[in-house]
């Protein structure tokens, strides 16, 4: 059950993904992010993986996606930060957006999305899935000149 709605959440998110971005910057630098987060996410846990994000990327903007319901409204707010920042924080907004469609309550601002994901290895695990699908489907969909 989970891995369908990761597969229908993913799909409709890269399907906007594609059709609202079209810098290819800004698209490498996503595909970057789903290629060595699952590591990062593996080796030294979610919340690390996530604080990851919210140094290299855009807090305010992370913060503020916690809250949107729709895939489209998380990457208009991100489609505004430069190369390095868009990555990471899309990234992180989409793995989060698809762990709350799975069900997960981790919280409603960044502080607590932390205290929820710390030392929890059942919200862990499943954001690992989430993920290595996030990867899969980047390499799918993002393909780039150069």
């Amino acid at each position: 059950m989970s891995e369908e709605i990761i597969v229908k959440t993913l799909g409709e998110c890269f399907e906007e993904i594609i059709s609202r971005i079209k810098d290819d910057d800004l698209l490498k630098s996503f595909r970057s992010r789903a290629r060595d987060m699952p590591t990062e996410i593996f080796s030294k846990g979610l919340t690390y993986a996530l604080i990851l994000s919210a140094s290299r990327g855009d807090l305010n903007t992370l913060q503020k996606t916690l809250i949107m319901e729709k895939c489209s409204d998380i990457i208009d707010a991100s489609s505004k930060l430069e190369r390095e920042a868009f990555g990471y924080t899309l990234y992180a907004s989409i793995l989060l957006y698809v762990l709350r469609n799975m069900g997960e309550k981790l919280g409603a601002t960044f502080k607590e999305v932390l205290q929820n994901t710390v030392n929890n290895y059942i919200v862990a695990k499943k954001a690992f899935l989430v993920a290595d699908w996030i990867k899969r489907f980047s390499e799918a969909y993002i393909k780039t000149k150069g």
